[in-house]
């Protein structure tokens, strides 16, 4: 396909004759030629917000990148979940990613083959995301943030059910669980498995709560209490319920009583000796990412983000699929390849 080029460049780069387009750019103030597309709403993915160029990217990913920020997402294209849009004979399609709210997968159709492009994406069903689309291609550019076979998650239900143990039993010692996280996707799946089961009021701070209105606008009825109201100010000084706050929020905790920490992240495998820190991803696991490109069943794969050498080795081993790492693209020769 020599005609169609995909690379790094400041972020995932496609290419034809007459078009190039970038995707999760790392930093929106370099020059980037072209649109730019924005996977979702977690902050090593939106500093395409920064670019002067137009912005395409879901309504809800737009939204949550306003309220974690409190900038306003100017000069965007905004589309749902199977939207089409075309530059000249290229035509991209989103689709839903599983990861978070709004989260897209872009499918690139060119006259030399079809591309997709996964961001982050995960293969199973959560209280607040469906699964990830699956649609054929030639070319998967794929992330590998737990490309290590190392990370095989337990059976979701069975972190949700440790988790709830591990609330039930601190607060029968008369403790505050705490559960440090991300504010946008895992903050609000947290909320959803305490609203539905436990009657444990859930108090969270203001990065949380904000991202939290935009999934409850989004038909995910969440019930929280934001750390800065004078309810929720109460309930953690003297009540009983459960606190959650942000992985940047390094302020004091605000209650007179004994804490309980835990954390909430995939990374969480390493941790084999911890009881209160569990291993719940939005990502999908190293197994689902082999299947994942078993049922895309594509002629190559290319990997970015996390263990791409890793996950590139084993899909040539166990998919039998040309796999590597992204290529670096230099700006010189990705401008002469469009002129030329």
């Amino acid at each position: 396909m020599k005609d169609l080029q995909v690379g790094w460049n400041n972020g995932i780069v496609v290419s034809t004759r007459n078009v190039l387009l970038t995707f999760d750019p790392q930093n929106g103030k370099k020059a980037i030629s072209g649109s730019v597309f924005i996977s979702h709403a977690h902050n090593d993915h939106t500093k395409g917000f920064d670019s002067k160029n137009r912005k395409i990217a879901t309504q809800e990913t737009c939204e949550l990148y306003e309220a974690k920020t409190r900038m306003k997402a100017d000069n965007k294209k905004v589309l749902s979940y199977s939207d089409k849009i075309s530059f000249d004979d290229v035509e991209i399609i989103l689709h839903d990613a599983g990861h978070i709210l709004g989260s897209a997968q872009f499918q690139i159709r060119t006259p030399f083959g079809t591309v997709i492009y996964t961001g982050d994406i995960n293969l199973l069903e959560t209280l607040t995301t469906k699964s990830a689309s699956i649609t054929d291609c030639d070319i998967l550019i794929m992330e590998a943030t737990y490309g290590d076979p190392l990370y095989a998650f337990p059976e979701r239900e069975d972190t949700y059910s440790n988790i709830i143990s591990w609330v039930i039993r601190q607060i029968r010692e008369n403790h505050v669980p705490i559960f440090q996280l991300y504010s946008v996707g895992k903050a609000q799946e947290i909320i959803a498995l305490l609203n539905d089961f436990t009657n444990l009021p859930v108090v969270v701070d203001s990065p949380i709560a904000r991202a939290s209105h935009i999934y409850s606008k989004y038909n995910h009825k969440l019930v929280f209490l934001d750390s800065v109201e004078e309810e929720g100010q109460e309930l953690l000084r003297h009540g009983n319920c459960a606190y959650l706050i942000s992985n940047a929020n390094n302020s004091t905790i605000p209650t007179e009583r004994k804490v309980a920490r835990s954390v909430v992240t995939g990374w969480a495998l390493r941790f084999k000796t911890s009881n209160s820190a569990f291993p719940l991803s939005s990502h999908a696991d190293y197994p689902h990412l082999i299947d994942y490109v078993k049922e895309v069943n594509p002629s190559r794969v290319y990997t970015c983000f996390g263990s791409s050498g890793l996950l590139a080795q084993h899909i040539r081993k166990e998919c039998k699929i040309a796999a590597q790492p992204l290529p670096t693209m230099e700006q010189t020769s990705l401008m002469n390849f469009i002129q030329g």
